[in-house]
This record gives structure tokens, sequence and C-alpha cells, in this order.
């Protein structure tokens, strides 16, 4: 998919980056979605009971899509079973009005 749309698109404003999640249980026919990032922690680290250091180690995890946004890729890939496209941008820049927003501030400061 992402050479398709490398060889026939010019790149998209404010789209740097496509972030991709395949389900474990995918298949060539498993249909795609296009998501959001979610705001929520998808995986949810477990404590490590005991290790040997110098040793390799795993840590366990598991997962919560308990309030997971429906247009998200979290809820697309653990709930949906599909595979979750996500256009991220490298600007995080927040989409408020800059100026009105430093107004807002200095009046603050005042």
């Amino acid at each position: 998919m992402a050479r398709l749309i490398l060889a026939t698109h010019p790149r998209t404003h404010d789209v740097d980056v496509l972030k991709v999640d395949v389900p474990l249980s995918a298949t060539h026919s498993t249909a795609w979605r296009l998501t959001r990032a979610s705001r929520l922690r998808y995986y949810v680290p477990h404590a490590v009971q005991s290790y040997v250091l110098g040793e390799p180690l795993r840590l366990p995890y598991g997962h919560d899509t308990a309030g997971a946004e429906p247009d998200s890729d979290a809820h697309a890939i653990a709930v949906g079973g599909v595979v979750s496209v996500t256009p991220l941008s490298l600007d995080l820049t927040s989409r408020v009005d800059l100026s009105d927003y430093e107004a807002c501030l200095r009046s603050l400061a005042q």
C-alpha cells in the first residue's frame, strides 16, 4: 500500500508519516480503516516478578481498549480487527489560533 501511495500521489500537506498497525490475525484480505492516533494508552505493562541482571528481559503487557475512541487506531485493531492506517504530522504544535492563545496567556500574566 505504501509503495502505491508514494508512487502515485504527491506528498500530502501535513502528512509526514503513515502509521500502519496490523492485527496479528490479519490476512491479505483484511480490511483497512483510516484512523486517528488514540489519546489513550493501549498497551498496559505488567510488573516483572523477577529477572536476571544482564539477561534479556521480555516485558509482559496487556491490552486495555475500554474508552478507546471509535475512530482510533487502538479501536480499529483491537475491537474492529482491521488494519489501522493513521496519517501523522511531525508538527506537534496545537491547532489553536496562536495569536488568540498568545493574547489569552498574556492576559493571565498581567
